[in-house]
């Protein structure tokens, strides 16, 4: 994907657009216990980390939060 491919075009579904130093890219959810965003932020776009796979609990010490 390219930086605006997955803000204009939504993800496949499944997938969640994240943005990485610049770069925004469609990835699957994180899994148990491994880091993830706990909110999109601007645009629905997450900050570095997709949000955990649906139903799962993952790793909160490690969650980023989206500071206003």
């Amino acid at each position: 994907m390219t930086a605006e491919d997955c803000s204009i075009t939504p993800c496949q579904a499944s997938k969640h657009c994240i943005s990485v130093q610049g770069t925004l890219n469609c990835v699957d959810g994180a899994i148990l216990d491994k880091a993830c965003s706990a909110e999109p932020g601007r645009g629905g776009v997450y900050d570095r980390l997709p949000p955990c796979v649906s139903g799962l609990i993952c790793d909160t010490t490690k969650t980023i939060v989206r500071s206003l």
